[in-house]
């Protein structure tokens, strides 16, 4: 567990289960990179969780706020303070000061504590972006398979429409079948061809979106 977030829970703002979760969700930024076309539903997540400004932006956020609340629990120790004297004094090259706080009234702890319960919502806010962003991008994902589906069959449809008619204009020219069972069959696929159209813009538009998450 990072020591951020051990700090946090060992301070009662988060529970151990919940630091064991933002810790594993903040650690897929860490991961290999993921190819830029989306092969599958684990890879979309991943890249969105990855690539994704926002989640960025917040985890610069958190580890920011991780930053602050070691900065406050470092006024608890000891610091040295160094200063030059003038080096043409003989016997006189500089002064070394230790301070240690005795007692503060409670200023060093509460500004501990305000920085964790920073660090703690800070926390909060990457996991609450992460999970809008993978419903989102699952919600996404599902839509481009459904659409890819109906295109397959929207595809077929026009092969079988386009063989149809072939073989009515072929009766009609043998004078087997009429001038309007032929207008007919090639006014049913000039729908089935529009219904594809709409469909591959269907598809297109929704890799595009999944692919901008």
């Amino acid at each position: 567990m990072p020591r951020k977030l051990a700090g946090a829970w060992r301070a009662g703002l988060l529970p151990r289960a919940a630091c064991g979760v933002v810790a594993l969700c903040l650690g897929l930024a860490c991961a290999a990179e993921v190819p830029a076309a989306v092969d599958g539903l684990e890879a979309a997540l991943a890249s969105a969780v990855t690539r994704n400004p926002a989640v960025r932006n917040k985890q610069a956020e958190w580890r920011a706020m991780g930053f602050k609340v070691e900065e406050a629990q470092a006024a608890r120790y000891p610091s040295l303070t160094l200063q030059a004297q003038d080096m043409g004094v003989p016997g006189n090259h500089g002064l070394a000061r230790v301070q240690q706080p005795l007692y503060a009234f409670g200023r060093i702890d509460g500004a501990i504590a305000l920085a964790q319960q920073q660090a703690a919502l800070a926390t909060l806010a990457v996991l609450e972006v992460r999970r809008k962003l993978l419903e989102d991008t699952a919600a996404g994902y599902v839509n481009v398979l459904g659409a890819r589906a109906k295109l397959g069959l929207a595809e077929r449809n026009v092969e079988e429409h386009q063989r149809l008619f072939h073989m009515i204009q072929r009766r009609n020219s043998g004078g087997i079948a009429s001038e309007a069972d032929a207008r007919l069959a090639h006014s049913r696929l000039i729908q089935a061809r529009t219904m594809l159209d709409q469909l591959q813009g269907q598809v297109e538009k929704g890799e595009s979106d999944l692919l901008a998450l």
